[in-house]
């Protein structure tokens, strides 16, 4: 009868000796921290539709009863939305002068305050591009939303990973 085959034992101690290893120099997976997970946030904004839709995320991403506007200082953080725009412009130009391609332009800049702690601000600037049809105009105005929602969730991701690095989230 023969023995275990070498390959077989050395992967069998490789495996228990590498974690040992890792878990001896501290190594751990990173928690996942997000700036605004169980805070009870208020935001400062205009009345618009494209802030409207901001603080929709931002209630999707935690409890609906956690947003409002500010009426007391009773709040973990504050967002200030201190710019926000969407830019449409045509991107190219087909034949007959008709738009085939449309680029968005997204850019918000907003300070946060979390309690005992400096105000931050932040800035995120995104470009999309919409492949634009004339015999489609309906779904063009839906995905040109979609679009423009998925930025600006993507936007508050870059904010929080932005914060994250910098050690600002408690």
């Amino acid at each position: 009868m023969r023995g275990v085959p070498k390959n077989n034992l050395i992967r069998f101690f490789a495996i228990p000796c590498l974690l040992i290893v890792l878990q001896s120099c501290g190594y751990t997976l990173r928690d996942e921290i997000s700036l605004f997970s169980g805070k009870k946030i208020g935001v400062i904004a205009e009345q618009s539709s494209l802030n409207r839709e901001l603080i929709g995320i931002l209630k999707k991403r935690n409890f609906v009863n956690r947003i409002s506007n500010i009426d007391s200082v009773d709040y973990d953080l504050i967002i200030n939305v201190l710019d926000h725009k969407v830019s449409k412009y045509s991107a190219a130009m087909g034949s007959g002068a008709r738009v085939r391609e449309a680029r968005i332009d997204y850019f918000i800049k907003l300070s946060i305050k979390e309690r005992d702690a400096e105000e931050e601000i932040y800035k995120v600037e995104s470009t999309r591009f919409l492949e634009y049809s004339d015999s489609n105009i309906l779904s063009n105005e839906s995905e040109e939303d979609q679009i423009i929602s998925n930025i600006m969730g993507l936007s508050l991701q870059r904010i929080e990973l932005n914060a994250n690095s910098r050690g600002k989230i408690k």
